[in-house]
Order: C-alpha cells, then structure tokens, then sequence
C-alpha cells in the first residue's frame, strides 16, 4: 500500500490530521482547511472501504462518549466529490486536532492503552498486562492455567 503524501500547500495546523486520517484503511481525505482562527475547522473525506473498520474508528475516536474532541463527522459535499463525509471543528481547534492525530495514530500502530478498534480487538497493552496466571481465547473468555508444571510433569494450580 503506498503511503499518502500530503501536498505542499496544505494548512500546517491540518497536516498531522490528514496524514492520521489517511492512514487509517478505507478513508482518503480530498480537501481541508484550518478555517484560519475565522472559520471551522473541516477535513472533506471519503470512504473507498466500509469494511475496512476505518470509519469506525474515527466515528469512536471523535465520539464525546469515549474522548473529550470538539470534532463531528457529517454527510457534505465537496468541491472533488459530489457527496462525502466532512470532519469538522470549531474554529481554531489545532490543539485538538493534533490530539485527535495521536489518538487515531495509536490506533493504526496498535498502541492503544484500551481496545484497538480498528483491529476489533484489546490493545497490545492490555494484552501484555492481563494476569499472566490466565490466558484468553478467541473469544475473550478467560481460561485458567497452571501455575506451573513440575519436573514429574503435573500441573500445579
């Protein structure tokens, strides 16, 4: 997969969004602006795999339920396609959308300190920190193991 290279005259405060946003699978942003402190903050983007898991990603990351973002997604058009989504701030949000960069980042990395959303599933992190005493299967249910085995080959709980 090639990788998404951000154009020379695009708006520093929007560059690290696009590039996060661009990484995810299935989305491919075509215009942005950062409104310039006057006018809100957008990212027109479309979405060329819905199966992909990365519009679902950006709709949990941008959902004030789950993380403290000013951001929407809505339904627009734009000047290179005739319907779209359109991810949107109040103006002068550069702050948060470099914060929402890094969330979306940790996602496609798989760094994540809780459940990686993209890959539908706990996060390395928490996969490295559960009780070493259980294992999971693939269906997320805990399965007891021995403590040990010892050298006569029983297992010890």
């Amino acid at each position: 997969m090639r990788r998404w290279k951000p154009p020379k005259d695009l708006d520093r405060e929007v560059r690290a969004l696009c590039i996060a946003m661009n990484r995810l699978p299935g989305i491919k942003t075509s215009e942005s602006c950062s409104g310039h402190n006057k006018k809100p903050f957008r990212i027109w983007f479309e979405v060329t795999d819905f199966k992909a898991r990365g519009l679902l990603t950006l709709a949990r990351c941008t959902c004030r339920r789950y993380y403290a973002t000013p951001f929407e997604i809505k339904l627009d058009h734009g000047d290179f396609c005739q319907v779209g989504f359109l991810l949107e701030g109040p103006k002068g949000s550069f702050r948060e959308a470099t914060k929402l960069a890094r969330v979306l980042v940790e996602h496609v990395e798989d760094r994540t300190k809780y459940y990686n959303i993209l890959l539908g599933r706990p996060s390395r992190a928490v996969q490295k920190a559960r009780s070493p005493m259980r294992a999971y299967g693939p269906d997320g249910t805990p399965q007891l193991l021995p403590r040990r085995v010892n050298s006569e080959g029983e297992k010890e709980w």
